[in-house]
């Protein structure tokens, strides 16, 4: 199996990409990262391929950005942060992909990245979304904190997602008042 998987973010984005990358290596398949240049040495130690996407920024502008993402009131904003740093690099981040997922079996994208299951469904591969961050997952027991009130977010809460992600339907589920 060739995997392309595709991530942006901070280490606690890349790096668990990287173990999944290193478990497909072990399996006997072959793993091609997609990430920003600043972690070429860390998928490349870990034996795996890489790919490289825009934009090309040296450490201090990597820094300034997050900075950005940890002045953000609530995680909507921060969407917003990410997906405007991103927009100039958006065309150049799809060509590259979909040529690396020409030649792959299955493309997995980070959470960020859903919309790439469009690039798989045109090559004809298979499309999978990864998560390993668990925040923004909210439950009846950990609704998300700072969000500013939207139809979205009650409607989420009312079907009762529990931490798993998994829609529990409304049964047994009491909205918090």
């Amino acid at each position: 199996m060739r995997a392309l998987l595709v991530t942006q973010g901070s280490t606690g984005d890349v790096f668990p990409v990287i173990a999944l990358g290193r478990a497909i290596h072990e399996a006997g398949g072959q793993a091609v990262i997609a990430t920003s240049g600043l972690f070429r040495e860390d998928v490349e130690r870990a034996g795996l391929g890489f790919l490289d996407l825009p934009p090309d920024w040296s450490q201090a502008e990597f820094a300034e950005v997050m900075k950005g993402l940890n002045r953000a009131s609530n995680p909507l904003s921060q969407l917003c942060l990410i997906y405007n740093t991103f927009r100039p690099y958006f065309r150049s981040h799809i060509e590259r992909i979909e040529q690396a997922a020409a030649e792959t079996d299955i493309l997995v994208a980070s959470y960020l990245l859903p919309f790439l299951g469009e690039v798989a469904a045109r090559v004809g591969i298979p499309f999978a979304v990864t998560s390993f961050c668990h925040s923004p997952i909210p439950s009846p027991d950990y609704p998300p904190d700072n969000l500013p009130p939207f139809e979205l977010a009650a409607a989420y809460l009312e079907y009762g997602l529990e931490p798993s992600g998994l829609v529990c339907g409304r049964h047994g589920h009491q909205r918090r008042a």
